[in-house]
């Protein structure tokens, strides 16, 4: 009998894994259900659009680093209609919050231009959240970045009219897998800094409040 019952318990077990990283409108609203469920276990984008991207903090940096998946499926932070971008890092220091989002698209300049739009949804989201939940004091700085293959067609006109002084949207493009963190740790501007997607290495250890929301601990 001990036998039979085993197989039992490793199916109820996977069916809890399964289900523990699903979004609980119940219980959260948008930003929890963001913070709680949709922090990837890794800071590593794997490949789409012909391109993918990794966030490595340095040994040196002391800050929170979070990279979160927004485009989840089915699974979704946004209605089934509602457009949305693939990725968001957030990066917080005490003096400095920033909140990155990517999106990563083909050659195509018809794909740049809905990636702006993609972009712009989430921005506009968390915007409103943020306003309605946190303290006014909480002061975030965001920007995003669209990563695409070399020799893209980029409608820098389009670009160009988002980008202001409070928002900005960088066009990112890298043959290999790109480096993203001083993208992400620092403000930018459409032109400033002068950076480059570096080599991939090592990054240095998460935090403990990291591990523990990148290992989602809510459903435990």
């Amino acid at each position: 009998m001990r036998k039979a019952k085993k197989p039992q318990t490793v199916r109820k077990n996977k069916r809890l894994s399964e289900n523990t990283n699903k979004l609980d409108w119940h219980t959260f609203n948008f930003l929890e259900n963001l913070l709680v469920f949709c922090v990837m276990p890794e800071r590593n984008a794997p490949p789409e659009s012909g391109v993918h991207f990794r966030v490595s903090p340095r040994e040196s940096d002391e800050s929170l680093c979070l990279l979160f998946k927004i485009d989840r499926g089915k699974d979704s932070l946004f209605e089934d209609d509602e457009i949305k971008p693939d990725y968001m890092v957030l990066y917080a220091k005490p003096d400095l919050c920033l909140c990155t989002i990517i999106e990563m698209k083909g050659r195509t300049e018809k794909g740049i231009k809905h990636g702006i739009d993609q972009i712009k949804a989430l921005h506009d989201r968390l915007k409103n959240e943020i306003r309605v939940n946190l303290p006014n004091r909480l002061k975030i700085k965001f920007q995003a970045i669209i990563l695409s293959p070399p020799n893209t067609q980029l409608p820098l006109t389009e670009i160009s009219k988002e980008n202001t002084q409070e928002f900005t949207i960088r066009p990112v493009q890298y043959h290999h897998k790109a480096e993203l963190f001083d993208y992400i740790s620092q403000k930018i501007t459409l032109t400033e800094p002068k950076l480059k997607p570096e080599s991939i290495r090592l990054s240095r250890k998460d935090s403990f409040i990291e591990i523990a929301l990148a290992r989602h601990a809510s459903p435990k």
